[in-house]
C-alpha cells in the first residue's frame, strides 16, 4: 500500500428526498506520483463501469435479481456458477453472452463443447 485517497459524495435519493453523504477510502500500490487524483478517479469509474456490466449481464441474462434461492450458500453458489459462465464466454471471446446463453438453452449439448473448447 503507497497511496489511499478519500472520496466524499453526496447522493440524494428520489424516492426519500434526503442526501445521503458517504466517505470511502481508495487504496493502491502505486505511488502518488505515479497515480495523481484525476487518475484515481477514473480507475474508480471504470471500476464502476466493468461492475456494471457484470451485474447487467447476471441480471438480465441469467436472472440473478428473480432467483428464489436463499437456503444457507446457495445464493453465493449460484452468483459464482455465474460468474464462471461470464468468465468462460468472455475467455472464448463471445460477444453476445445472452445469444450464447440462449442458444445453450435451447441445445444444451453445446455447453460441453464449450467446455470442451477451453482445454
Amino acid at each position: 500500500m503507497r497511496q489511499i485517497a478519500e472520496l466524499t459524495r453526496d447522493r440524494h435519493v428520489i424516492s426519500t428526498g434526503k442526501t445521503n453523504h458517504e466517505v470511502v477510502y481508495l487504496i493502491t500500490n502505486q505511488t502518488r506520483d505515479e497515480l495523481g487524483v484525476s487518475q484515481i478517479f477514473a480507475c474508480k469509474r471504470k471500476h464502476w463501469q466493468i461492475e456494471n456490466c457484470l451485474n447487467y449481464i447476471k441480471d438480465e441474462t441469467f436472472g440473478e435479481d428473480r432467483c428464489t434461492v436463499r437456503v444457507k450458500h446457495g445464493a453465493r453458489v449460484l452468483s459464482t456458477l455465474r460468474n464462471l459462465a461470464v468468465s468462460i464466454y468472455k475467455i472464448l471471446g463471445v460477444k453476445n453472452i445472452k445469444r450464447a446463453v440462449d442458444c445453450i438453452k435451447r441445445c444444451p449439448v453445446h455447453a460441453l463443447q464449450l467446455i470442451g473448447a477451453l482445454s
